[in-house]
């Protein structure tokens, strides 16, 4: 009690004192202040690269941002009775040079709160540090997202382009924005990889006019999105092949459509309730909560989502962003934010919670919170063949919401009598990585079903999911099981070859003609190499090149090459090795079906 009292009457002067605008000098002694006695900011020794003050030096109300080298920043209150930090980063920057991003639209309404806000002096540094000493911190939510998009090449792959077109043509190359509205929602799809593929189609008319491009719009979503091959982040001023191009382009351009966003010549306009609906009607997401208010009932609204594990979708004058972290610093809470321009700004931001204000909207005025997929089991391969000795299948779920699985039933579909058939319950819930399975898989982690007394022939399955919050009452996308007589029989060939029919078959070899098996190549420089196709319309992850130094101990070459100097790598289309003559002269080599 008597430490509670003697803290009270240290404080109290402050309490009392008038506002003291801080020189640059004395803005930055205090800014290492914090950072000493702060976790995730004196991690490295970091240097002052550059000082700015926004919006500039004559503002009654004005912040200094500081960018530090080799990384980070800090925004911080020129005012002493305003607080000292608004804003900071441990790993980003922030861009002076771009005040039309959201970051800058961000600090005009923290300004203009404190305009209007009473001029009562809060605490200042100065009593905080020497006072309290090691600022209280607890990380509630570390930040989730792992995207740094922005609205230009490539995510505006397939977005109209107009000869009206204002924006920057090395960057965004005669295509109009994505939109910021389209790109938060799309990132969050990202952190999910979800959906699967889409579901229906839409169409609308972009309205004309002065600056809106006329024209007519229109998407089918009946198709599955290329997760695997979208990067974490672009430099709109690069090409990239092809594929990760298309990938996200067609990821942006589908969530742009469905939400009915009005594409322009200098910009993209857009709402986060239609979006909302649009990830409900097109991409398997549950419903989502729309929220707008004050800024205090909108953080309230976020801080709930966070802690569920969701980010979600925020917005501030003139801009969508993403709140993906919440962080408690003194007492205080701090919001991380991507903001969706390249990684640049990404950064914890403290939503003033000290004035409720009449008048204009700033900071946090709406939020799409909760964003949380469906669950659904969608098949990882539309197509697959298997033995009756041996029938795996396996599950494609919402990436983050494996834990809450509780069982999965795999059904038979009967299409005389139109009716699902339990074949199977599963509550060991086995997971493999979906790169072992096929490249376009990179990322997920897949569920695995092992089925037993599976007749022959051909099956038409679907899974449905018991979880915490109930069960999946819809198969969206069944699977077609071919089920052959036996597995792996070195006798069963069918073309006299010696290779077997279930080999030849995961080559995607014409059984009716002999064939060979691909051979080792050595190139001039003596860099060794094998090319196996694979047929991707069977399931071929148990076929596996296997090595070996005396034809007795065989080890896999994708699991156990790199001991070796060899590298192995599969995708959909075929598996490749390579390793030098030097590593491999003395090897040899086979291809072998896994039981």
């Amino acid at each position: 009690m008597k430490r509670y009292l003697a803290l009270t009457l240290l404080l109290t002067p402050y309490l009392s004192v008038s506002a003291e605008l801080l020189s640059s000098d004395i803005a930055v002694a205090r800014a290492y202040e914090w950072m000493e006695k702060h976790s995730l900011m004196n991690d490295a020794d970091r240097e002052v690269d550059t000082l700015s003050i926004y919006p500039n030096d004559d503002a009654e109300k004005a912040v200094y941002i500081i960018n530090f080298s080799p990384a980070g920043y800090m925004v911080l209150n020129r005012d002493d009775a305003t607080g000292l930090v608004v804003a900071f980063s441990e790993q980003g920057m922030y861009d002076t040079s771009q005040p039309e991003s959201p970051a800058f639209a961000m600090l005009d309404s923290h300004l203009a709160q404190l305009d209007l806000a009473p001029s009562v002096a809060t605490l200042s540094l100065a009593a905080e540090v020497p006072e309290i000493g090691t600022l209280a911190e607890n990380i509630v939510v570390e930040p989730m997202m792992e995207t740094t998009w922005n609205q230009a090449h490539p995510y505006n792959l397939y977005t109209p382009t107009h000869n009206k077109i204002t924006l920057s043509e090395e960057q965004y190359r005669g295509h109009a924005a994505v939109g910021c509205v389209p790109l938060a929602f799309a990132q969050i799809m990202y952190y999910h990889r979800w959906p699967v593929r889409g579901h229906g189609e839409s169409s609308y008319s972009n309205p004309g006019g002065d600056k809106a491009i006329p024209l007519s719009l229109s998407a089918n979503y009946e198709h599955r999105y290329d997760w695997a091959n979208m990067l974490l982040h672009y430099d709109p001023f690069s090409n990239f092949p092809a594929e990760q191009e298309h990938s996200v382009g067609q990821l942006l351009s589908d969530v742009g459509i469905a939400s009915e966003v009005i594409y322009k010549y200098g910009s993209t306009g857009g709402n986060g309730y239609d979006s909302a609906r649009a990830l409900e009607n097109h991409f398997f997401y549950e419903d989502i909560t729309g929220f707008g208010g004050t800024q205090n009932q909108v953080a309230s609204q976020v801080r709930t989502s966070l802690k569920a594990g969701l980010p979600c979708a925020v917005s501030v004058p003139g801009h969508k962003i993403v709140a993906d972290g919440l962080k408690k610093v003194d007492g205080v809470w701090y919001y991380h934010m991507n903001y969706g321009w390249n990684g640049n700004y990404d950064g914890w931001w403290k939503a003033n919670e000290q004035s409720e204000l009449l008048g204009d909207p700033y900071g946090f005025t709406r939020t799409e919170f909760m964003i949380r997929p469906r669950m659904l089991a969608f098949p990882a391969f539309l197509e697959a063949t298997a033995s009756v000795d041996k029938v795996d299948v396996y599950w494609i779920l919402p990436k983050r919401l494996h834990s809450e699985v509780e069982k999965i039933t795999v059904s038979s579909y009967n299409s005389s009598k139109d009716k699902w058939t339990v074949i199977h319950e599963d509550t060991d819930l086995n997971t493999v990585t979906g790169a072992s399975l096929a490249s376009e898989l990179t990322g997920q982690d897949i569920h695995l079903t092992s089925l037993t007394d599976l007749a022959e022939g051909e099956h038409t399955l679907g899974a449905f999911v018991t979880y915490d919050g109930g069960q999946t009452d819809i198969i969206v996308e069944p699977m077609t099981l071919t089920v052959s007589a036996s597995g792996v029989d070195d006798l069963d060939d069918s073309d006299g070859d010696l290779i077997p029919n279930v080999i030849e078959d995961m080559l995607g070899f014409d059984k009716s003609q002999p064939n060979e098996l691909p051979s080792v190549v050595v190139n001039a420089s003596g860099a060794v190499s094998m090319d196996v196709p694979l047929n991707a319309a069977v399931d071929t992850s148990s076929l596996r090149i296997e090595f070996s130094e005396n034809l007795a101990d065989w080890y896999d070459a994708e699991e156990d090459g790199g001991d070796m100097g060899i590298g192995c790598t599969r995708d959909s289309s075929g598996m490749k090795l390579s390793c030098s003559l030097d590593n491999c002269a003395e090897l040899f080599f086979r291809l072998r079906v896994r039981d």
